[in-house]
């Protein structure tokens, strides 16, 4: 994983602490919303694409892009 990438999710881990311990998300702009969706696509799902103007289908994403994160951290 690329350096620049590792930087982004842990700037923005806010964003997934906030959703998990208020169970909402704010400002978490389209651009976030599309770089994470890049992200996992880039390095653990081929193609994943996800509704970014869905609120549910984006805290879906964010909960899956820190739990894929959080297991590549523990593998590096």
């Amino acid at each position: 994983m690329k350096q620049k990438d590792i930087d982004f999710l842990e700037d923005n881990r806010h964003h997934h602490t906030m959703l998990v311990q208020a169970g909402q998300v704010r400002h978490l702009d389209g651009n976030t919303r599309s770089e994470m969706q890049r992200i996992i696509g880039e390095y653990w799902r081929k193609g994943y694409t996800a509704d970014l103007w869905c609120p549910q289908c984006c805290m879906d994403m964010l909960k899956l892009c820190y739990r894929l994160f959080d297991e590549y951290l523990k593998t590096k």
